[in-house]
């Protein structure tokens, strides 16, 4: 670096030299230049609203679009223009050079087969051995007599087409008739001698097993544990009480066989104004009105009679029987048709109850030459004809109906 001459800049770029003592001559070093580790910092410029930045980003990239417009229009220009042109990047393969001709061997022929030789008449040579006057075999590769002599063999020489660092003794020709060399058979190994099996002594037998002791029956094994379900016991049981509450009673009221059997019926001593009459002529005109008009099949359970009356004459005999009856309604119309030809019934009307299940019939009849209501009533469980004197129809089966809820008791 050169010396600094007067009244030339320093290296700070002010024109006067370094700053010296008094009466000392100015400094000719270079003074360095004033270092701060922070980059320049532009003046600030006017502050631009977002609308204002926008706009002109939006110019730049105008710009920028009208610089590729123009870089469209350069002409193109070939980087490889001016080389050599005759260097090829895929090579042909080189051609293989011209084989000369393959040699051929000289055929030879095969040795004529000796004859075939046949065992004289006499005798039998021994065996392994040839028979006596047998011409010996020739040699191999030596043709036999009275055959041409064959040209001379050939040095052995490499075929061509070998590389030639292959040695020519490396290759042998083939032999005369392709076969291999005849060897003569390896002698048969020596017959191993058989070893002589050891008499084996056989074993001695097991001692006899002492037998155990009677020991206590084993005890059965302990009984199983069963599992209690609970749950579906608990189930059952709701169950069983739901019916048992409400489809009893329900079942009840609504299946008339279940009210109306079993029952026991019984004649009570007073009935609305009459009175039963227990003297022995009107008990035994009851039993014999019940016998005619019960019928000869009828059944003999549960049979109730009894007859009531009162002051002004009126009277009412009653005979039944209880008993399971599966139709009621064609039984109260068997009785009737049973009593009609015996009291010349006429006029048979049915009424209601007021219980299903339940069913009466009354019609008018004469007995003893007078005039009488017949009526009778069946149900699931009795059976009962009622003979009225001095009474109508209509009243005769309202009273029959209130005699019937008197007599007869459900037994549940």
């Amino acid at each position: 670096m050169s010396d600094q001459k007067p009244g030339e800049p320093t290296a700070a770029g002010a024109d006067d030299p370094a700053p010296t003592e008094a009466g000392t001559e100015a400094s000719t070093v270079d003074a360095p230049a004033r270092w701060s580790g922070s980059a320049a910092v532009p003046p600030p410029g006017p502050k631009k609203s977002r609308f204002a930045r926008r706009q002109a980003r939006l110019q730049d990239d105008g710009t920028a679009a009208d610089d590729e417009e123009d870089w469209k229009d350069v002409t193109p220009v070939d980087p490889w223009a001016g080389l050599d042109a005759d260097w090829d990047a895929f090579p042909l393969a080189p051609e293989s050079p011209t084989l000369p001709p393959t040699r051929i061997d000289q055929p030879v022929m095969p040795p004529p087969m000796p004859p075939q030789w046949h065992p004289p008449a006499t005798g039998m040579p021994p065996t392994g051995m040839p028979p006596t006057g047998m011409p010996p075999m020739p040699p191999t590769g030596m043709p036999p007599a009275g055959m041409p002599p064959t040209a001379a063999a050939l040095p052995p020489t490499a075929p061509a087409g070998l590389p030639p660092w292959m040695a020519p003794a490396a290759w042998a020709p083939p032999s005369q008739n392709g076969a291999p060399p005849w060897a003569p058979p390896p002698p048969a190994p020596p017959a191993k001698p058989r070893k002589k099996k050891r008499d084996k002594t056989a074993p001695p037998p097991p001692p006899p097993r002492t037998p155990a002791p009677p020991t206590q029956r084993p005890l059965p094994p302990p009984p199983r544990r069963r599992k209690r379900h609970w749950g579906r016991r608990f189930l059952l049981l709701s169950l069983l009480g739901v019916v048992c509450c409400c489809g009893v009673p329900f079942a009840y009221f609504q299946v008339p066989a279940l009210r109306q059997y079993p029952v026991s019926a019984v004649l009570p001593k007073e009935f609305a104004d009459l009175q039963r009459q227990d003297d022995d002529e009107s008990t035994q005109a009851a039993e014999r009105l019940a016998e005619e008009l019960r019928g000869p099949n009828a059944s003999t359970r549960g049979v109730f009679t009894g007859v009531y009356g009162d002051e002004l004459g009126k009277q009412v005999t009653v005979f039944g029987v209880t008993g399971f009856r599966l139709a009621p309604a064609t039984d109260v119309r068997t009785q009737l048709n049973r009593v009609a030809d015996a009291v010349d019934l006429t006029d048979v009307e049915p009424f209601d109850l007021g219980e299903p299940g339940a069913h009466e019939r009354c019609g008018v009849g004469r007995v003893d030459d007078t005039s009488t209501v017949v009526c009778a009533w069946a149900d699931h469980g009795s059976l009962a004809t009622v003979l009225l004197t001095r009474r109508s129809v209509d009243d005769s089966a309202a009273l029959v109906a209130q005699l019937r809820s008197t007599v007869l008791t459900p037994l549940r």
